[in-house]
């Protein structure tokens, strides 16, 4: 029997939410940070894993020589195709929990944005994704804070002006129904530390080359005003790793 992904149900609103340049926290914190992070890629080949609506593949796709929009949900593959989108992106349906369909050493770069937390297991997709990129290829990955885990709404009382409260302990590794695209849905996250992350990354074949955790920009508490009663407590982590060679 077929497994039906828990996006395909909200596909159409978080196409709707996110546009073709993604909401305001990522405009003003995730994206730059991860623009930044990537450098240069004209003229790679580029795996935009956990694709979403495809707007990252579209903007990669301006300069890079190849770009796989990947992402489990069927409906948000059909969504990102159907976009105005370069020849050179290739759409493809695949899990990341699983085997990716994509041949050893395939890209030099990997993106994810705002995906890690989602999945259940990290260590098979680390290890696929240092498989197919190719010797001294790079991973550009950003992911939802731990620490901003144990404090965003409780489930049924998120909104953009609502209280944040302490809703788990930092050191629990426990899936958490977290309320997103401000209040509109609910998802299940995995929580994890720092350390576990870091462990992964290494056991997988990774070196960390760059970590970041931005802060809100004055532009971004200007435009949302809800985001200044957690302005002390970091959103986002992201890092670049490189995929280490083996003697």
């Amino acid at each position: 029997m077929e497994t039906v992904n828990p996006w395909d149900a909200i596909a159409q609103l978080y196409h709707d939410f996110e546009g073709e340049s993604g909401d305001a926290l990522r405009q003003f914190v995730v994206d730059p940070c991860l623009q930044e992070l990537l450098g240069d890629y004209q003229g790679l080949a580029l795996l935009d894993a956990g694709c979403g609506n495809g707007y990252w593949s579209r903007r990669l796709a301006l300069t890079a020589k190849q770009v796989v929009a990947m992402d489990a949900s069927a409906t948000l593959i059909g969504i990102a195709a159907a976009q105005v989108n370069p020849g050179h992106i290739r759409f493809v349906q695949a899990d990341l929990s699983l085997s990716l369909p994509f041949a050893d050493s395939s890209f030099d770069r990997i993106l994810s944005s705002l995906v890690l937390q989602y999945l259940p297991s990290l260590d098979s997709c680390l290890r696929e994704f240092a498989r197919v990129l190719k010797p001294d290829g790079t991973a550009v990955l950003a992911w939802q804070h731990p620490f901003y885990e144990a404090y965003f709404h409780r489930p049924g009382e998120a909104s953009s002006t609502g209280p944040f409260v302490a809703t788990a302990s930092y050191f629990d590794r426990v899936a958490i129904q977290q309320k997103i695209m401000r209040g509109q849905a609910t998802e299940t996250i995995y929580h994890r530390t720092l350390a576990d992350y870091l462990t992964s990354f290494g056991a997988a074949g990774f070196q960390l080359q760059e970590l970041r955790e931005p802060s809100y920009p004055d532009a971004l508490l200007q435009q949302m005003p809800g985001y200044q009663q957690v302005n002390h407590i970091p959103r986002l982590l992201a890092v670049r790793l490189v995929k280490r060679q083996i003697p």
